[in-house]
């Protein structure tokens, strides 16, 4: 089945350098979200990076957060930040995030807490289309979710 897309633009907070944002809102994990998986898509992200250079839209920050609320645990449950789909079109040609190679990530949000997973970067865990994609393994408790994204500050033509 496709991974769904419940969360919104409440759902993700901004971060400005030396500047202060309102919390956003924390997104309720539901039984479908589990078997099925959450795409975080690449529309909820772009407008950060309005006024950059090179054409750069959709997830490209360099640090993502997730923030991860269980409040009655489940049994084993975990998330997994799905690592990038690396592709290529040219034969024998190195793929273009390497640091796709290093896997999934997968933390254990179990226990009744707050949890701050990453800072991710674009070349980890962005997907093809842009998307953030979240699966979850074991039972779910009552966990929420939520994002805070750092603007992406190119150092140059490639960051």
């Amino acid at each position: 089945m496709a991974p769904t897309t419940p969360l919104g633009a409440s759902n993700i907070a901004t971060c400005s350098p030396n500047g202060s944002i309102g919390a956003p809102t924390a997104y309720s994990l539901q039984a479908g979200d589990v078997s099925n998986g959450l795409s975080i898509p690449a529309s909820l992200f772009s407008g950060i990076n309005s006024g950059q250079n090179y054409g750069q839209a959709g997830f490209l920050t360099e640090r993502i957060r997730i923030i991860v609320n269980t409040t009655t645990a489940g049994t084993a449950f975990s998330i997994v930040v799905k690592a990038t789909q690396p592709q290529t079109d040219v034969p024998h040609e190195a793929t273009p995030f390497p640091s796709a190679n290093a896997g999934d990530l997968t933390f254990n949000v179990n226990t009744v807490g707050v949890y701050y997973l990453g800072p991710f970067t674009s070349a980890r865990v962005m997907q093809p289309d842009g998307s953030l994609l979240l699966n979850f393994t074991g039972t779910l408790g009552v966990t929420t979710i939520a994002v805070l994204n750092q603007s992406y500050a190119a150092a140059g033509p490639r960051g």
